[in-house]
């Protein structure tokens, strides 16, 4: 069940431009437990957003996933913050909840709590975990970051931490299942603490 008021205007932000690096394949596309990572965070944004699209380096790179809408790094290859900036310019979005497509500990519920912190005149809503790590791809941004965002990325930075740091911002705590990151096939064992 949709929760957002229907005149919210939000966009559910995927990026997915990464090279996997330290993975070794795709981690966008790995299967856990019968689903891709990709397709899991997808499921959980799509039960509480109604407009998700994928955030690709380049408009000739190839999905990971079928069937959403794609938004291009602007500029090329400058990944998430890059990602960020092409969904404010593809859309009319107040809001852009952004998670990250290694996340599968991501839930409806969740996203619902990141929604539901929105207020005053923050600029971002950042996930933090309980030893208060920020967690920068698990976050909603306001268009009110634009401009900060285009000063970012015109001095080449590409952090995201960066970013956040750079903007109003309240902190939202999850527990490291919600925030469990998958960079290297061992992390596929489940999140910190998990037995």
């Amino acid at each position: 069940m949709k929760t957002h008021a229907r005149n919210d205007s939000v966009l559910g932000l995927i990026p997915a431009g990464g090279r996997s690096s330290r993975f070794g394949t795709s981690k966008a596309t790995h299967v856990l437990d019968g689903l891709t990572l990709i397709e899991r965070v997808h499921a959980a944004l799509r039960a509480e957003i109604d407009d998700v699209r994928l955030g690709l380096a380049r408009p000739e790179d190839p999905s990971p996933l079928d069937g959403p809408a794609r938004v291009f790094d602007d500029p090329p290859g400058a990944g998430p913050a890059g990602s960020l900036r092409g969904a404010f310019l593809a859309s009319n979005a107040e809001w852009v909840l952004v998670a990250a497509c290694d996340m599968p500990g991501i839930t409806a519920e969740a996203v619902r709590t990141l929604l539901g912190a929105r207020s005053g005149a923050a600029d971002a809503v950042v996930a933090v975990d309980p030893s208060g790590g920020l967690h920068p791809l698990f976050a909603c941004y306001r268009r009110s970051c634009l401009s900060a965002l285009d000063r970012y990325l015109s001095a080449e930075r590409r952090s995201m931490r960066g970013l956040v740091a750079s903007l109003d911002h309240v902190a939202v705590p999850f527990d490291e299942k919600i925030l469990w990151n998958v960079n290297r096939p061992a992390d596929l064992e489940g999140p910190p603490g998990a037995a």
